[in-house]
């Protein structure tokens, strides 16, 4: 159910895309498929074997693509190589990809006949059950699948061989969190896959790609903040305890590519506290840790309110990023969800209120068995922040000066 959950969480992040200004849903996107190999890196081994894939996307802006894709791969895991057997596991994938366009970026030409889109993907995995004594898939108790957040980074060549169509080549490296597959090693166990496939693009049309209210220029849009609140930790079902509330400082940069689409990248720092004792009736111990998270932000005040001077900004997001734990050390991956309300002041200045939830694998809380019942999910920081924003060089997408205002 929360896989099922998960992947509408990623499959909304595109169905956002139908807002984009001056086109409509169906201009510019495109589906793919393909297939190739999973090389699976391991301390001292290395196990290949069969990799699927298949995405949709869209170009929401004229240098920037948001691609959902479903992953499949089979391949020997870590206990089954040391087991020795023959059995495989089934490795699940969800991501959201984030393609450039290098040339879009600084030109209008983006008609080539072979192009390069490096990318970057946020998502999950799930790995199948394995039985722990003969290696062989399973799914009960003792069998459990192991879940966890993931990121990649990659690189896809694009030959457009006919009007609508093109093959490509992807490689990409799945970045895989501490804990995950029976690793404890961040750096030493890797999932290369290489894939070969088809692209079919839908109503292309080069205007489409460049918004009315886009950003014209690589100097111009760009903003730091920083802001602070209370969090909690929250773990599972556990009732509601105040002795969990901790503080949550953040400091953000990101760039607003139009009056609608924001990319963030924050850096967010906890004071936590690991699971509510319920014999000793008071709150886990208290450590710190850090969430560096790329954040894609969508403002809908643009279609709620289409008259100029408008100074406030509601911007939901979806977002991931890697974490790490600074008392025990620990680097896992953890996922983001929440709602920013910027209020515009002046030309450099902007105050903010953002309502976020970090979702963690257990094992980043002290968490690392789950009672029957639970949630591998189910560990989550929520916060409330507020803060300030300053904007730099050119702003041209934040604010439309009312027109007795121009004269």
């Amino acid at each position: 159910m929360k896989k099922t959950l998960l992947s509408l969480l990623l499959i909304l992040g595109l169905a956002g895309a139908q807002a984009q200004v001056g086109s409509d849903f169906g201009i510019n996107m495109f589906t793919s498929v393909g297939g190739g190999l999973a090389n699976y890196k391991l301390p001292g081994r290395f196990a290949q074997g069969g990799f699927f894939s298949m995405s949709a996307g869209k170009w929401i802006l004229r240098p920037l693509a948001i691609r959902v894709g479903f992953d499949w791969a089979q391949t020997h895991s870590p206990i089954q190589l040391e087991l020795g057997t023959d059995y495989k596991s089934s490795y699940f994938f969800g991501s959201v990809d984030f393609l450039w366009d290098i040339p879009s970026t600084f030109t209008h030409t983006n008609n080539w006949p072979v192009t390069v889109y490096p990318f970057v993907g946020l998502g999950f995995v799930q790995r199948s059950g394995i039985d722990p004594v003969t290696g062989r898939p399973g799914g009960s108790d003792t069998q459990r699948d192991d879940n966890d957040f993931q990121g990649h980074v990659g690189l896809q060549v694009n030959w457009n061989f006919s009007r609508g169509w093109s093959l490509f080549a992807e490689g990409r490296w799945y970045l895989l969190s501490n804990g995950f597959d029976g690793k404890t090693q961040f750096w030493r166990q890797k999932m290369l896959p290489v894939t070969v496939g088809v692209t079919r693009r839908f109503y292309e049309s080069p205007f489409h790609r460049h918004t009315a209210s886009e950003s014209r220029n690589v100097n111009e849009d760009w903003f730091i903040g920083y802001g602070i609140g209370p969090n909690y930790s929250r773990f599972y079902s556990d009732k509601l305890n105040f002795g969990m509330v901790g503080v949550a400082p953040e400091i953000m940069f990101g760039r607003n590519f139009s009056n609608v689409w924001t990319l963030r990248f924050e850096l967010t720092g906890f004071w936590g506290h690991e699971r509510y004792d319920t014999l000793a009736a008071k709150p886990g111990d208290s450590y710190t840790f850090a969430m560096l998270h790329a954040d894609l932000m969508f403002n809908i005040m643009p279609y709620i309110n289409k008259s100029r001077g408008v100074r406030l900004g509601i911007l939901p997001y979806l977002g991931a990023g890697p974490v790490w734990r600074f008392d025990n050390p620990t680097f896992t991956v953890g996922g983001d969800a929440g709602v920013m309300f910027r209020y515009y002041l002046g030309p450099i200045g902007d105050l903010f209120a953002d309502m976020k939830y970090i979702m963690v694998p257990p094992r980043i809380g002290g968490t690392g068995a789950i009672r029957k019942g639970e949630d591998v999910y189910g560990v989550g920081f929520p916060s409330l922040t507020v803060g300030y924003i300053h904007n730099f060089g050119i702003s041209t997408t934040r604010y439309r000066i009312p027109f007795n205002q121009m004269l």
